[in-house]
């Protein structure tokens, strides 16, 4: 939405071959855009960077390999962070500038690896702060013991 008007609508997955799903926008301050989406059915959890308004859609980053869900947030300076479920864990990765760099090197960050986390009703969630140095996500994530039910997770 530039100038009061929308744009053509443009292309953001390279494949038409591919089913793709679960889009998620973030737009900082300038026009950078970030999109995530999920890369085919068995899925991995993908982000593309324009850095600015009408500019093309840079390659696909791989966030999460057999993702299947992928949320994103920017600041106002257009760092951010993606996180992504997959196999039941939740993983993130902070966005500086077009650099991505993995938040926790061991990836799982959800608080038991054994157990169901994000999936469902317990998607992962992004927000980062004003200045794109932090942020906070939040998720579901089944309890070990059985008949203890979900809890829900917050990660600072």
């Amino acid at each position: 939405f530039v100038n009061g008007a929308w744009s053509s609508p443009q292309r953001v997955d390279p494949d038409s071959s591919v089913t793709n799903s679960f889009p998620r926008i973030a737009v900082a301050n300038g026009g950078k855009v970030v999109v995530t989406y999920i890369r085919g059915l068995l899925g991995a959890a993908v982000a593309r960077i324009s850095p600015s308004p009408g500019a093309p859609f840079g390659a696909e980053h791989i966030v999460q390999a057999g993702g299947s869900f992928a949320d994103v947030d920017l600041s106002p300076n257009g760092n951010g962070y993606v996180v992504a479920e997959s196999s039941n864990d939740v993983s993130a990765e902070r966005l500086d500038g077009t650099t991505w760099t993995e938040v926790a090197a061991a990836g799982a960050l959800d608080s038991d690896p054994t157990q169901e986390a994000g999936g469902g009703n317990r998607q992962v969630r992004v927000a980062a702060s004003t200045d794109g140095a932090g942020g906070a996500m939040a998720w579901g994530e089944i309890l070990p013991t059985p008949g203890d039910g979900e809890d829900v997770f917050v990660c600072l």
